[in-house]
């Protein structure tokens, strides 16, 4: 679900008129479906980056190469405006071509210097990238968790890792199943057939059924983070309630 709800959120900030980057970190990517691009192949290009043994995973940005350069130059136009950058497809069995997409776009998110843009980044499912610090630009974490007990335990397994960056459960694909104890959701988006058979497609859901009920609570989810992103701006504390 966490893809969806990436593609789909980011789709609905474009269509506010927000500048939106939109970054696939999972190296079995989705996104592209999810936000209604024809797949690519296409990562970043050799001579983007360069070795260095003190960088993550010994890869960093070419010399001269800055995060805003790799967004304007090799960033993809998607759908409403919405920019997209992910790893690039995995052709071979060794992984230092996964090694060398990731660790760029990870420097590309830590040092993309344009406030006026919304990122949205869809990270693998688990905590080894958060343990990592994958989401480490972000000012705000989505926890994407379903009904069953392990989505549960590797939930509050990832917790003490985003604590930092003002951390929501968002429950996926639940019935009348009740929150996971000490998981209270902040949103719920409800199990939808309309969204399942989008994605088994490989389509966009807000293309293929925009008024489907998953889809319009990321709609009323992405409209809650904007609330919340307004009442810091005036200094008002806490959380929008709950968009349920």
């Amino acid at each position: 679900g966490k893809t969806v709800l990436s593609g789909t959120m980011a789709r609905l900030l474009a269509r506010q008129g927000r500048k939106v980057l939109a970054v696939d970190l999972d190296t079995n990517p989705g996104l592209v479906f999810s936000l209604g691009l024809a797949l690519s192949e296409a990562g970043l290009p050799p001579d983007a980056v360069e070795q260095d043994p003190g960088a993550n995973y010994g890869w960093q940005l070419a010399a001269g190469m800055t995060p805003d350069d790799v967004v304007e130059r090799y960033s993809t136009p998607g759908p409403d405006g919405v920019r997209f950058l992910g790893v690039g497809k995995i052709s071979s069995i060794e992984k230092e071509a996964a090694k060398r997409s990731v660790a760029a776009l990870v420097q590309v998110l830590l040092g993309f210097g344009r406030p006026d843009w919304d990122i949205v980044a869809d990270l693998e499912a688990g905590p080894t990238t958060p343990f990592e610090r994958y989401h480490g630009f972000a000012s705000d974490t989505v926890v994407v968790v379903g009904p069953a007990w392990r989505s549960a335990m590797t939930a509050r397994r990832l917790w003490p890792m985003v604590e930092g960056q003002r951390p929501v459960v968002v429950a996926n694909r639940f019935g009348m199943e009740p929150d996971h104890p000490g998981l209270e959701a902040w949103a719920r988006i409800p199990d939808d057939p309309e969204v399942a058979e989008a994605e088994r497609l490989g389509l966009a859901p807000i293309d293929v059924c925009p008024d489907a009920p998953a889809v319009r609570a990321i709609s009323a989810l992405t409209e809650a983070f904007l609330t919340q992103a307004l009442l810091t701006e005036v200094g008002a504390p806490g959380r929008p309630p709950t968009a349920r």
